[in-house]
């Protein structure tokens, strides 16, 4: 009974000496996980204007210097009252996403990046061209031009951002400037055939 009593104090002993050299596992393990990010913005400004505006994006890292982004989009309704470029559009479907790669700067995953997506959308909408009109107080604008659109837009930008990663919710920011393609030869949404301009804050759940 001694030599076992003995037997398990070695085991035990050896087991938390093992334990205690076992290396604790890298913190930078959590900055390997898949981030599904929610863009708020767009969905309370959409709300505003009686539209649904829904953006996320979904970082897919390869190592902790390069992930793959993924940016699926969904706009539906009416831009009620939001003029934009002087273009108002009624029942608007549009439905896309960006694909791109984000490099971090400083190869931990986290922190200062730099990042390139190009995007490709399918438009359909009701377009009502304005222009403006000094007479009217309440407005400023006119109608010009009715027209229907469908067809795919493309865009192409470059961000540089930062990312924030924490056990259980990620934050990130960027700016970023870029051009647009029109496929629809009707469509404008204050970038196409021009310079963009954007800005993203995202909320992450990591996974």
């Amino acid at each position: 009974m001694k030599n076992f009593r003995n037997a398990v104090l070695l085991v035990s002993l050896l087991a938390l000496l093992a334990s205690a050299q076992e290396a604790p596992p890298p913190q930078d393990e959590k900055n390997l996980r898949v981030v599904a990010y929610l863009h708020p913005l767009p969905f309370f400004v959409g709300a505003g204007y009686n539209m649904f505006m829904f953006n996320s994006t979904v970082e897919l890292p390869l190592n902790l210097s390069n992930s793959v982004v993924i940016q699926p989009a969904i706009w539906l309704g009416s831009s009620d009252g939001f003029i934009l470029d002087e273009v108002e559009y009624e029942n608007l479907k549009r439905v896309g996403s960006g694909v791109g790669l984000r490099h971090y700067v400083n190869n931990k995953g986290y922190g200062f990046y730099l990042q390139a997506v190009a995007g490709a959308y399918y438009i359909k909408a009701e377009s009502i061209q304005y222009k403006e009109d000094d007479d009217d107080d309440y407005w400023g604008y006119e109608i010009k031009t009715w027209k229907k659109v469908k067809g795919t837009v493309g865009e192409l930008m470059f961000y540089i951002g930062s990312a924030h990663k924490w056990r259980n919710i990620s934050l990130s920011y960027e700016g970023g400037l870029g051009f647009g393609l029109d496929g629809t030869k009707t469509y404008q949404m204050g970038y196409v055939n021009k310079l963009a301009t954007n800005f993203n804050f995202c909320v992450g759940i990591p996974f």
